[in-house]
């Protein structure tokens, strides 16, 4: 990671991003994000956006919910992209999200973290199927066209 000096840092204009912070991408690979968890101070660019809990929001539950349909409702909503998918920050500040309480946003945040290895465990499994899938389809397409298709 480069670093500049503080002084440098403080000079720049786009958004200061904390420790805890989820970071959201608004071009291109819309709804890809992160928590910031590696850094205590950054900078970002002005392809995302930064969602900063407060006390009542949960940044993991936040997280979970920008994997969500209803985040993926909003995407595609607030898309004013042509080319290259592309969300504005004024339209993202749009987004009516009904957040449950804090101790329930944690609740479901565990809930869902012990799903977490169980899915971790059933991808072999669901690859194999896929695979299987798809020799299937061919054989069977094959077996109607014949050779003279």
């Amino acid at each position: 990671m480069d670093y500049i000096a503080e002084e440098h840092f403080n000079r720049l204009s786009g958004g200061k991003a904390q420790k805890r912070d989820v970071l959201y991408c608004l071009r291109g690979f819309l709804r890809k994000r992160v928590i910031a968890s590696s850094i205590d101070l950054g900078t970002i660019t002005s392809s995302q956006v930064i969602i900063r809990p407060s006390g009542h929001l949960d940044q993991h539950f936040m997280h979970l919910y920008l994997y969500s349909p209803e985040d993926s409702k909003l995407t595609s909503k607030f898309d004013n992209g042509s080319a290259q998918p592309n969300l504005s920050v004024v339209n993202v500040k749009k987004y009516a999200i009904h957040l449950p309480p804090i101790d329930e946003q944690q609740r479901i945040v565990r809930r869902t973290n012990e799903f977490v290895p169980l899915l971790n465990q059933l991808e072999p499994y669901l690859e194999a199927s896929r695979t299987t899938g798809e020799k299937l389809l061919e054989a069977m397409v094959a077996e109607l066209t014949g050779p003279d298709f």
